[in-house]
């Protein structure tokens, strides 16, 4: 698991894909800081053999705490720059033992760790695109339990896969402060 693959840019997504009530309803923006928090999955993938099963990826978690700062590029517009500033602990969610001298798998709980990073995002047809370093671009779908003043996003939530490998699935919840 990457940190700013499974963490940051999961995060970021979690906060800007949409889903509209009504087509006819403006699409909510996304401006100032939010603070999230957000959990990330990965499947352990094993493969049979003749000796019996070896284990290819022991699968991993995350867990994240942070805030991401959405800097639209004029005011109103769905697209900008970001900054996040995060922490989170994370693992395998398996751990092998093997007989003495054979060595182990997997990765124990790590302390916590934390990192910043920038980057942009854009949002189009309810799908957030968002770019990090030298992160590949990611796409999420999200949504909207709030809409405050001058159509500020206050709460979002989300639910994507992909980001640290196409096993992986995320999930985010976002407060505007």
């Amino acid at each position: 698991m990457f940190w700013s693959h499974n963490a940051a840019v999961a995060a970021i997504a979690g906060l800007t894909a949409l889903t509209v009530s009504s087509a006819s309803q403006a699409a909510p923006i996304l401006q100032g800081p939010y603070n999230f928090d957000g959990t990330s999955i990965c499947q352990i993938q094993t493969v049979m053999q003749t000796n019996g099963i070896n284990t290819t990826s022991f699968g991993g978690f995350s867990q994240s705490i942070g805030t991401i700062v959405f800097t639209p590029s004029t005011a109103g517009a769905a697209a900008g720059t970001i900054y996040i500033a995060a922490s989170q602990i994370k693992g395998s969610l398996m751990l092998q033992q093997n007989p003495p001298g054979a060595g182990t798998g997997g990765m124990p709980v790590s302390g916590i760790e934390s990192a910043t990073h920038t980057g942009t995002y854009a949002i189009a047809a309810g799908v957030l695109t968002v770019t990090t370093g030298t992160d590949p671009t990611q796409s999420y779908k999200a949504m909207f339990s709030a809409i405050g003043a001058n159509n500020v996003a206050k709460t979002v939530m989300l639910l994507g896969h992909g980001g640290g490998g196409a096993n992986c699935s995320h999930q985010i919840t976002a407060l505007h402060q």
